[in-house]
């Protein structure tokens, strides 16, 4: 059983349980790993972060930090540090650090696996993302450290991929695109009559 380590701001947690299921839900699916789960909440303000509650592998923190990833690298830094001192002090050994976004998550994972001396993947999102890789040229260091250190990087979709090979020269070895599925609904049919009306055409 591998041990793998989820940094995440999108998961239900003790602070905010209304976020969105889908990581939960996803991890769910893979019952025969360990899941250790570093769900992540941000409140206004400068200094360190702390674990509001820890319970069934699922640790709810919360860090204080300034809006829009001003000093972005400086407000993450004691969230990874809390995140290996707890998980230094549960002797909890990961395989895998796994950071589900980019500029968040995933610095936070980078710092994290290399504390923990593991490998790490990451997620790669879209049009947010290109967004903020778009409006912060002074943080590309330090997101193409987190895509150079990473072993996988997993885009939701080609394109998105595509754009972070040339902004942030990511290996295409290590790319694996995994496209997001939603529950549809049923398929509806054709309105009645239309097929002999394109035939009157």
């Amino acid at each position: 059983m591998a041990t793998i380590v989820h940094i995440t701001a999108d998961y239900p947690d003790a602070f905010a349980k209304n976020k969105t299921s889908a990581v939960r839900d996803f991890l769910a699916l893979t019952p025969r790993h360990r899941h250790v789960v570093y769900s992540l909440n941000r409140v206004d303000g400068i200094g360190d972060g702390s674990i509001f509650e820890n319970r069934d592998d699922v640790a709810t923190v919360v860090y204080r930090a300034l809006p829009y990833g001003l000093l972005l690298e400086r407000c993450l830094a004691p969230v990874s540090a809390l995140i290996v001192r707890d998980l230094t002090s549960r002797n909890i050994k990961p395989d895998l650090v796994h950071g589900h976004k980019l500029t968040v998550d995933g610095v936070v994972a980078l710092a994290v696996s290399k504390a923990m001396c593991c490998e790490m993947m990451c997620d790669l999102w879209g049009d947010t993302y290109q967004k903020i890789i778009m409006a912060k040229p002074f943080s590309r260091g330090t997101f193409r450290a987190v895509t150079h250190h990473a072993c996988a990087i997993l885009p939701a979709t080609p394109w998105i991929a595509a754009y972070a090979r040339t902004i942030l020269g990511i290996d295409d070895r290590k790319v694996r695109v995994v496209p997001v599925v939603c529950q549809l609904g049923s398929r509806l049919r054709s309105a009645a009559g239309s097929s002999s009306r394109v035939a009157t055409l």
